[in-house]
């Protein structure tokens, strides 16, 4: 049976064509098995090989970033915190992909999903690795929880801001793809990213603030206690904090002389 893959064409469609060939076949009596070859039959077999890999991908992907986070935090607490902020960011990303797809606003297929899982989940791992790493610095300067939180906040906004936006921007290139499955990646992903940048700025630190004074207790067995001494730092002004911290202050001056360059 002659048949062209068209661009409008879904994969869906072609594994459909191919059962209902089969099945004509089995039907007619005729001895002898058939096989649906060309474009469709290379679909069809794509489907089918590829059907719940998503699931096994986003399976692994936790694991192996859990273990990752037990060796990095070396606390049971932390690694289920920042995976719970992954696993809501994926689920916010999935439920506005799925309401634009399912309104005709954007293409959704198979390799633009199993790539968004992997990459919310990345994405979202890095942004918690940051403000939770700056969080502990505070705790140690700042008595009370919130206040560390808040200063923790601030100071990595524009960091993560920064990365989740360039990442977005250049996602969204993919638009000017002359490929369908590129072009349906870009927003697809875009919309990943935006959802992790939000939930590492908004559950995560929720998560960490959940013991409220005794939020310290997060970084077990290794929790970070005051230090007054340190937190005379915070009123230093910066050419005072880059005199103490030896060769890396030497680096941010560098860099701070000649931004562009550096």
């Amino acid at each position: 049976v002659p048949w062209l893959l068209l661009p409008g064409k879904t994969t869906e469609t072609t594994e459909l064509f191919s059962v209902a060939v089969n099945e004509a076949w089995e039907a007619s009596g005729n001895a002898g098995e058939v096989y649906v070859t060309g474009a469709v039959g290379f679909a069809a077999d794509l489907v089918a090989a590829f059907a719940g890999i998503d699931g096994i991908l986003l399976l692994v992907a936790l694991i192996v970033v859990f273990v990752i986070l037990i060796i990095v935090y070396r606390s049971p607490v932390l690694p289920i915190f920042v995976l719970l902020t992954s696993v809501f960011a994926l689920g916010g990303a999935v439920l506005v992909v799925y309401n634009l797809a399912a309104n005709e606003m954007l293409t959704l297929n198979g390799q633009a999903q199993g790539i968004m899982f992997i990459l919310v989940v990345g994405a979202t791992t890095d942004y918690a690795l940051l403000l939770v790493a700056r969080y502990r610095e505070e705790l140690i300067r700042h008595e009370s929880a919130y206040q560390a939180m808040w200063v923790a906040w601030k100071r990595s906004l524009e960091p993560i801001g920064a990365s989740a936006g360039t990442v977005i921007l250049g996602l969204l290139t993919l638009l000017l793809s002359d490929l369908a499955s590129n072009q349906s990646l870009g927003p697809v992903a875009a919309i990943g990213i935006a959802a992790a940048f939000l939930a590492a700025l908004t559950m995560l630190p929720a998560l960490l603030l959940v013991g409220g004074r005794r939020s310290r207790f997060i970084y077990w067995p290794r929790k970070p206690t005051f230090d007054p001494e340190q937190a005379e730092l915070t009123s230093q002004s910066l050419e005072e904090l880059e005199a103490q911290s030896g060769v890396w202050g030497r680096v941010s001056r560098a860099v701070g002389t000649r931004p562009r360059l550096g």
